[in-house]
């Protein structure tokens, strides 16, 4: 299903995709002789140049982990030096001042760090990396012949580029190294060239109600009354009755075939049974894993981009996990009496990380999995709601509770040194139903209200209301699966 997206006279060059999936950003020559960075819609449409006023050449763009912002090379100051613009074309500034040539910025999935190749000219580049602010210059290879093409890995923790060889210009081969340079380690070694390498992503908090793969969540409800999940698609708007569960069944949504697409699925406590319906290929999957009064937490905690089985046990404060990449067992204790579990990705490394909230003293506790760092964090009130989400898009979950009484969302954003921020979107009877309705990569604050049979969104996208009657009193909004 190739589809062309541009037209008309002019190359066409080094496509980006935007976070959300989106826009892309593009190179195009379109005006003439000089390179200048566009942007436009995924299909095609509202192609805009994104500094119109420039008169120099600009190019091959890197996009911000929360699609804000754009890096990118320009030869403004005579060579090409590094710029970074608000992805609406306003406030370009200057990065790097160094008398060579700077090209292929890439921007860090945790938001923190650019890399990029710095040399005499575009055939004789080393790869550096600096903060986002572009301080801290730093060189990572040291070689006598090029290195270029750097990527990161979707943890922030590798870069993965290519070199040429001492076979010279016409024998290019992939290495990875560690993000401070460290261990180089070449990965291809065949007779010709390899080049340009790419990660695979695996979002560890990919949408866990996005059951049409649209990057967007459904409006879905549990009907525990006949056992049956209502999903509209926002895909194309259609309905979808699964019946699916028993009324004593826990809902558990999650991606656990690895196809981008929620499964419908149920833990069922009277047997300690998983039963999952893969979106993949509609088989059913039954695995019997837990007990009574486990608490499940599916999250993708290995990295492969498929959901884990998880259980939190109340008894004894542990967490059991079957990875999905091989099928191994993992136990943890994490937690004490009257801890809920608030699983994930709070380090943004791609793997979801264990966590719990303490509702006798307001406390969340993340054991990071990046690192095994522990993150202690005074937050809420004992009565709140602890929410698992990702409101700012940044890839990493941020520190969230709901509070039932007064119908507030707090909560202290990642992305932004964990500023406050306080909503008023509910009120007495609602329940939580934060999720990605606008497919912007930012988590919507919403409330499913029993009373009406309907969802209020405040949509992230333009801070608008939305408002869909979907459901009925009794219905358990699928969003609020994991919300204790």
């Amino acid at each position: 299903n190739v589809t062309r997206l541009t037209m008309g006279s002019g190359t066409n060059t080094d496509p980006s995709w935007s976070p959300d999936g989106r826009k892309i950003a593009f190179t195009s020559y379109r005006d003439g002789a000089l390179a200048h960075l566009f942007v436009m819609n995924a299909d095609g449409s509202d192609q805009r140049r994104v500094i119109p006023t420039s008169t120099t050449s600009e190019g091959h763009a890197s996009w911000s982990p929360d699609g804000t912002k754009l890096v990118y090379p320009s030869n403004q100051s005579g060579t090409p030096e590094l710029y970074v613009v608000n992805a609406d074309g306003s406030n370009p500034t200057r990065l790097t001042n160094s008398p060579d040539y700077e090209s292929a910025p890439e921007w860090s999935p945790d938001g923190t760090k650019i890399v990029f190749c710095y040399g005499l000219n575009s055939s004789d580049q080393e790869i550096y990396v600096i903060n986002a602010d572009g301080s801290g210059r730093t060189r990572l290879t040291m070689n006598t012949v090029q290195d270029f093409a750097p990527a990161w890995s979707p943890d922030s923790t590798k870069i993965i580029y290519a070199a040429e060889t001492i076979g010279g210009a016409f024998s290019k081969e992939v290495f990875v190294m560690n993000a401070d340079g460290s261990n180089p380690v070449r990965l291809t070694n065949v007779p010709l060239s390899d080049y340009e390498p790419s990660w695979q992503f695996h979002p560890a908090a990919h949408n866990r109600t996005d059951f049409d793969g649209d990057e967007r969540s459904d409006l879905s409800v549990f009907r525990p009354s006949t056992g049956t999940w209502y999903i509209l698609r926002s895909a194309n708007t259609s309905l979808q009755a699964q019946p699916f569960g028993l009324n004593t069944d826990r809902i558990t949504p999650a991606d656990y075939d690895g196809d981008n697409r929620a499964d419908v699925a149920v833990f069922r406590p009277s047997n300690g049974y998983w039963y999952i319906l893969n979106s993949a290929d509609n088989s059913f999957r039954a695995t019997q894993f837990g007990q009574t009064d486990d608490i499940p937490a599916p999250a993708d905690f290995d990295g492969d981009g498929k959901a884990d089985l998880c259980l939190y046990r109340p008894s004894n404060n542990h967490f059991y996990l079957l990875y999905s990449r091989d099928n191994s067992f993992h136990f943890q204790q994490w937690g004490q009496s009257g801890d809920v579990p608030v699983i994930g990705d709070y380090d943004g490394d791609g793997k979801s990380d264990l966590g719990i909230f303490r509702p006798s003293i307001s406390t969340f506790y993340i054991l990071r999995s990046s690192d095994g760092g522990v993150i202690g964090q005074q937050f809420g009130q004992t009565d709140d709601k602890p929410i698992a989400a990702d409101f700012d898009g940044d890839g990493r979950t941020d520190i969230c509770v709901y509070r039932p009484a007064t119908g507030g969302w707090y909560l202290l954003r990642s992305s932004s040194n964990n500023s406050f921020l306080g909503v008023a979107w509910g009120a007495s009877g609602d329940l939580p139903a934060a999720a990605d309705y606008d497919g912007d990569a930012k988590w919507d604050i919403a409330v499913f209200r029993p009373s009406e049979g309907a969802f209020y969104i405040l949509q992230s996208t333009n801070n608008s209301l939305r408002a869909d009657q979907f459901g009925a009193n009794g219905d358990v909004p699928v969003p609020s699966a994991y919300v204790p």
